[in-house]
């Protein structure tokens, strides 16, 4: 595949991907990533960590647009940000296996 079909691709991609989760009213990322692993063959960390990149812009620009129109409560924004900074930070969210996670922290799985 060529230079120039293979960008043409990634850029309707990103076009349809906007479309359809602006109508469905879904994050992009969810239709965006499975693309990317399977259509484009990104690694699945790769893919995941692409995706969030790409919100950075648009939720920067957001937060300020709502912050100046008076719609954020900077109270809670500062208490609800340093839980979102803990939990990304989770073996889960890094993509790193719950077996390098510290040995008693999780749920156990007890039989019967």
């Amino acid at each position: 595949m060529s230079l120039a079909v293979h960008d043409a691709l990634v850029i309707l991609t990103g076009l349809l991907v906007g479309l359809l989760s602006g109508v469905m009213g879904i994050g992009g990322g969810i239709l965006l990533v499975p693309v990317m692993v399977l259509g484009f063959g990104f690694g699945q960390q790769v893919a995941q960590g692409t995706s969030l990149a790409a919100i950075v812009p648009t939720s920067v620009v957001g937060a300020y647009v709502h912050d100046r129109a008076g719609n954020v409560d900077r109270a809670a924004a500062a208490w609800v940000a340093p839980s979102t900074r803990r939990a990304s930070c989770s073996p889960a969210s890094s993509g790193r296996s719950s077996s390098s996670a510290p040995t008693g922290s999780g749920p156990v799985a007890v039989r019967k």
